[in-house]
């Protein structure tokens, strides 16, 4: 299975906000991508390692912020821990995160560059989240 992802500002960090990592919709085709999580947990996280394009290993959290059941405010998935991998690919707003899961391979993360950067050119993001196909499913 692949999913793509373009960033926005809040997830590299170009907006100044503080988030903590990369949001994930609650997109039921886009969360089969990312392990299962125990729900009835607060904050329930699971660590995921990618390897990267220089078969670099990257260990990423996915978690839900469901503290909104525990008296909070949040309730949002996220991939965590990212920003390293962001900083060493010089990585933007509007680049685009590819990550891929086979029962093979495992996890693997890749990028595109946004060729339209720093053209003038305005793209209009709306769900910037994508399944890219849905091969194999994780378990």
């Amino acid at each position: 299975m692949k999913v793509s992802k373009i960033l926005s500002k809040s997830d590299t960090g170009e907006s100044g906000s503080n988030q903590s990592g990369v949001l994930v919709p609650k997109d039921k085709a886009i969360l089969k991508f990312f392990p299962t999580l125990v729900e009835e947990k607060k904050n329930p996280r699971q660590t995921i390692v990618f390897s990267g394009p220089e078969n670099d290993k990257w260990s990423f959290n996915f978690i839900h912020y469901n503290n909104l059941k525990y008296g909070g405010t949040r309730n949002e998935y996220r991939l965590t821990c990212i920003r390293g991998f962001l900083k060493k690919y010089n990585l933007h707003h509007r680049d685009i995160l590819l990550l891929q899961y086979d029962q093979q391979n495992g996890y693997t993360i890749n990028y595109e560059v946004d060729r339209n950067a720093g053209t003038g050119k305005k793209i209009i993001l709306k769900n910037t989240w994508k399944v890219i196909n849905i091969g194999l499913q994780v378990q």
